[in-house]
């Protein structure tokens, strides 16, 4: 119990955390201001002050160990098992009941596989800091997109552990943050929508090494209606 309260609070420091966008500046100036560095010991300098920043928006909490997979994997089963339900309703010859039931369906798998991407970049990093590292050198100008992606995930496993009826909750978070855009829609980082084309064998340190993320082709709507 300690522990799931422990980690209850960790998550909600860093979902609620007030100066995000701060840090969010501060790492694209360092970022920007490595470009521009000069002479081995400034690019270090300025290079560490960037990965403490980026350290931050990736959930990194110093001197913790935060394991997440389980937790998601556990929602994920019962969001399958919704999902068989569903399968029944398919077939109906009400339309609207039709409808809906494909749908959701759709939604379900969706949410299952962005939640797990993002549970396993987390702990994969906190296994491997050394992805940090990969991420600036590949992907630097992505991380903040990828940090929000990691931040809605601590969120709904902040719902998974503090909430009685988190089911329909978690949905409507994961559909809000699907249609944040005035567009209705939002498109994921490179690196997370390559992680959902691999979710069964998905290897972050492979994925960084023999991918160029940096082309914008490899981003995917986040498709939740």
């Amino acid at each position: 119990m300690k522990r799931l309260i422990f980690l209850l609070f960790l998550l909600s420091a860093h979902a609620s955390c007030s100066d995000l966008s701060t840090i969010t500046s501060n790492y694209i100036n360092e970022i920007n201001q490595l470009k521009k560095a000069i002479g081995e010991a400034e690019i270090q300098l300025i290079y560490d002050k960037a990965r403490e920043y980026a350290k931050i928006l990736l959930g990194l909490v110093p001197n913790v160990q935060i394991k997440t997979l389980d937790r998601i994997n556990a929602f994920c089963d019962l969001l399958n098992l919704k999902l068989k339900d569903l399968e029944k309703n398919v077939d109906s010859e009400n339309k609207n009941i039709s409808l809906k039931a494909k749908r959701d369906i759709e939604n379900f798998k969706e949410i299952s596989k962005f939640l797990i991407c993002c549970s396993k970049l987390l702990d994969s990093i906190y296994l491997n800091q050394d992805i940090v590292d990969l991420m600036l050198r590949k992907i630097p100008q992505f991380i903040p997109a990828i940090g929000k992606e990691i931040t809605v995930m601590l969120q709904v496993l902040e719902l998974l552990i503090s909430s009685e009826d988190f089911f329909d909750k978690v949905i409507e978070k994961m559909r809000e943050f699907a249609s944040q855009f005035p567009d209705g829609t939002y498109l994921m980082s490179p690196l997370l929508s390559a992680a959902m084309e691999k979710v069964e064998f998905l290897d972050y340190k492979e994925l960084l090494k023999n991918i160029n993320l940096s082309n914008l082709s490899f981003c995917k709507y986040l498709k939740i209606r």
